[in-house]
């Protein structure tokens, strides 16, 4: 994709569908919320590396180029609250967040998404 998109250009993308691509989960953010790293694999498809996401190593995410979608177990950085996200060069960090449980750290700069 080029460098010249926006967040609203991705918005349009995929709006309408279930999650079957980075570009789907950027324009439904909320639906990415319980899904597991399986489900999360098999909407990526090929060419994603797995890994392994959050200070305690409880996390995972895939990353491809500049792309990445991950999942935060318990991040003791925001209450022990879990949370998701996808992010690129393009649209910055972004959280799926409960905001029951998630509690904002100052300097944070991800946009963030109720689920």
């Amino acid at each position: 994709m080029a460098g010249s998109e926006t967040f609203d250009d991705f918005t349009r993308i995929g709006a309408e569908g279930e999650l079957e691509s980075f570009e789907s989960i950027v324009a439904n953010p909320k639906s990415l919320w319980g899904k597991s790293p399986t489900e999360v694999e098999n909407i990526l498809g090929e060419g994603w590396t797995k890994g392994v996401y959050g200070s305690n190593g409880q996390g995972w995410k895939f990353i491809k180029g500049d792309k990445s979608v991950f999942y935060n177990a318990s991040s003791s950085a925001h209450g022990g609250a879990e949370y998701y996200g996808f992010s690129s060069e393009v649209l910055g960090k972004n959280k799926i967040v409960d905001p029951a449980t998630y509690l904002p750290r100052a300097g944070d700069k991800a946009k963030i998404f109720h689920k």
